[in-house]
């Protein structure tokens, strides 16, 4: 794995890790009181400075109510982990919001794919 595309994967888990940690209404100092470490290693995580082990994934789910699928699906960029992503977030709408994003989504997609216009 490139270098570049290791610190993107390395910054969205650590935006995902702070999103979860802050909905749960937990400091840096808490988390790392429960996982027996500094807070200044949990800030070096949500800062995607340090990819964390996977053992450490776990702990961080115990600790934040959560899976650890969803702190990799979240920071992959694959295209079929983002697609379960957001058939998560699509789970949770009515039939009617559903049909709303998937016509939003198409729409940004034929513009992003469309050819771009003649230069003049």
């Amino acid at each position: 794995m490139d270098e570049s595309r290791q610190r993107r994967i390395a910054a969205a888990l650590g935006a995902r890790i702070a999103e979860l940690r802050t909905s749960q209404g937990l400091t840096q100092e808490q988390v790392a009181e429960q996982l027996d470490m500094g807070n200044q290693a949990i800030s070096r995580i949500e800062r995607g400075a340090v990819l964390p082990p996977i053992t450490r994934l776990y702990e961080l789910g115990e600790v934040l109510g959560c899976r650890v699928d969803e702190f990799l699906l979240d920071a992959s960029d694959r295209g079929t982990d983002q697609a379960a992503v957001i058939t998560q977030q699509l789970a949770g709408l009515a039939p009617a919001d559903r049909d709303m994003v998937l016509g939003i989504v198409s729409q940004l997609t034929h513009r992003l794919t469309a050819p771009a216009p003649p230069k003049k």
